[in-house]
């Protein structure tokens, strides 16, 4: 509860980027976007649609395993997911670019 607090006193961090790849007439993405505007996180978030079917890499790359959330470039949920989930996976997400693993694992990756 302090930390929350505090981290309210601090001057705010730029929101992360989450990426929720998606398609029209998508019951699940429906669901997922519902549980995202039900999350009460702590950090700020640039919520970013990107429709697969206007990009032929993409709708290979995902197909019909969407929706994909991806929290400033990592997967990090494909299917469902809970608000609780993605308050909790987005804090560890803000926690691992604070310290600089989250570069690392780009460099790598790149």
């Amino acid at each position: 509860m302090l930390r929350r607090l505090l981290s309210r006193l601090r001057p705010a961090a730029a929101p992360v980027r989450v990426t929720l790849y998606t398609r029209a007439g998508c019951p699940l993405c429906d669901e997922m976007k519902a549980e995202l505007s039900r999350a009460r996180p702590v950090h700020a978030f640039e919520l970013v649609e990107v429709d697969i079917a206007a990009d032929p890499a993409l709708l290979e790359r995902h197909g019909r395993s969407i929706p994909v959330l991806e929290i400033e470039g990592r997967a990090a949920f494909k299917g469902h997911l809970t608000a609780a989930e993605f308050e909790r996976k987005l804090a560890r997400r803000v926690r691992e670019l604070s310290s600089g693993a989250g570069a690392r694992e780009a460099t790598r990756d790149g």
